[in-house]
């Protein structure tokens, strides 16, 4: 996905560069279909469709619509029959189709996720990894990092709890 990012980011760059120092984000709402988020900045009619437009090209709507299926599948199959977690992890929270608009950023994930490591060869290829990964999560982390922090805990493991 992070190269499919790049090119959407060349991509918004070369049509309006101004769009990638807007603060903005993009997730899917409840039927899976992409959904652009403002943030600080209010965003156009015309720059709503300039993102929507580029990210449906290069099929991150699909992606983004997977990837929410995902979540809501490993939190729901991790709670079991018992509907309980017994552990801090993503099926702690209440998370579906039809609240992930409110629980996913792509764009923020991007930020907060590790570049894979690549083959160890000359120092001048791994240093700027090495060096972007600093305080950077895995995928799964930066996923649950969203997740707790925008979606409610409502399956967590609660010893007092005799159901």
């Amino acid at each position: 996905m992070r190269n499919v990012y790049a090119d959407v980011q060349s991509d918004l760059l070369r049509s309006n560069p101004s769009l990638l120092e807007k603060d903005w984000d993009f997730t899917v709402d409840a039927d899976g279909e992409l959904l652009i988020v403002e943030g600080d900045d209010q965003l156009t009619k015309r720059e709503i469709e300039t993102i929507t437009g580029v990210l449906e090209e290069y099929g991150v709507d699909d992606y983004m619509k997977n990837l929410a299926e995902n979540i809501v599948e490993r939190g729901a199959a991790s709670r079991g029959p018992e509907m309980r977690m017994s552990e801090h992890g993503i099926g702690s929270y209440d998370i579906s189709m039809e609240n992930m608009s409110d629980v996913l950023r792509r764009r923020e994930l991007m930020n907060d996720t590790k570049i894979r490591q690549v083959n160890r060869g000359p120092s001048h290829i791994w240093q700027p990894i090495d060096a972007y990964n600093q305080g950077k999560l895995n995928p799964l982390d930066a996923v649950l990092k969203q997740v707790s922090s925008r979606a409610e805990n409502i399956y967590g493991y609660d010893p007092h709890d005799h159901r």
